[in-house]
């Protein structure tokens, strides 16, 4: 084969084979690094819509409140409810029930 001896050949063929065998390793590595990224890219996407969906929820629930609804949802969310109490009787915004009952204490 070209002039080289029987050992110098099988050399070359192992060299080859092993050269193949490296290159598939490395393309099947690849590969599998693509579909997990292709994988949490789907994820995400999938995440980013149903947040967005949720949103939407949200921003409909929002729109149909009244002004003291809202005011009593956004306290409640960003306090404690001993907070939108005090925040209710300071802001004049508590009940008429709820006045009566703080005034005999």
């Amino acid at each position: 084969m070209f002039g080289l001896s029987h050992l110098q050949a099988q050399l070359v063929a192992c060299g080859v084979g092993v050269a193949i065998l490296i290159g598939v390793v490395i393309w099947l590595r690849t590969d599998a690094a693509n579909d997990r990224e292709r994988e949490l890219r789907a994820n995400q996407n999938a995440e980013r819509l149903q947040h967005i969906e949720d949103s939407k929820g949200t921003q409909d629930e929002i729109e149909n409140l009244s002004d003291p609804d809202l005011d009593r949802a956004l306290c409640r969310v960003l306090s404690t409810a001993e907070q939108c109490e005090q925040r209710g009787v300071v802001q004049g915004r508590q009940s008429p029930a709820a006045k009566g009952a703080t005034r005999d204490n």
